[in-house]
C-alpha cells in the first residue's frame, strides 16, 4: 500500500516525504519551504519528542527546521495556501501491557505529558526572518500576498 498511488477524487495523491525527495547538496530550507507551499494539505507531526527540542530555544537560536515547518504550514494555512494543516500529536510511548489482550505499544494523548505546557514564550529572530522571506519570496511569485503576521 503506498498512499501517492490512491485516487482521491479521481487523482492521485503526492506525498511529500523529505527524505526521500530533498537532494543533498542543495539549500534544504529553501527546497522544503518552496515543497510546503506548493502543498494542498500538510501533516506535520507534533510529538513529545519533538517538542523536547523546543524546550531549549531562546531569541537568539538558530533556525529549528522543524519549527519552521510547523510555523510555515500555519501561516501558509492562515493565508489560504494551504487547504488544510492536520497535525498528528503523539505523547509518550507507554509499555506494551498497558492495554489488555495487546502486544502492540501504545502511545499517550499529547496533552497529558505536559509537553506543550511546557515550551518556553519566545520569538526565534532567526526564524522569523526565515519565515518573512519565504513569504516575501512567495509574494513576488504572486502566491500568498505580503509577508505580513510575520512578527519578530
Amino acid at each position: 500500500f503506498r498512499l501517492s498511488e490512491e485516487v482521491v477524487e479521481g487523482r492521485a495523491v503526492e506525498v511529500f516525504w523529505d527524505r526521500q525527495r530533498l537532494q543533498q547538496g542543495r539549500d534544504f530550507q529553501r527546497d522544503f519551504c518552496r515543497a510546503l507551499a506548493s502543498c494542498r494539505v500538510v501533516v506535520p507531526v507534533v510529538s513529545l519528542s519533538a517538542l523536547a527540542r523546543m524546550h531549549h530555544l531562546h531569541a537568539g537560536s538558530p533556525v529549528d527546521n522543524l519549527l519552521l515547518e510547523w510555523t510555515l504550514a500555519l501561516l501558509l494555512h492562515r493565508r489560504g495556501i494551504l487547504q488544510a494543516c492536520l497535525p498528528l500529536l503523539f505523547g509518550a510511548q507507554l509499555p506494551l501491557d498497558v492495554r489488555p489482550g495487546s502486544r502492540q505499544p501504545c502511545v499517550s494523548s499529547l496533552f497529558t505529558t505536559g509537553g506543550p505546557a511546557d515550551l518556553p514564550d519566545v520569538t526565534c529572530h532567526q526564524l522569523t526572518a526565515t519565515v518573512r522571506d519565504v513569504l516575501e519570496g512567495l509574494a513576488a511569485e504572486g502566491r500568498g500576498g505580503k509577508a505580513e503576521g510575520v512578527e519578530g
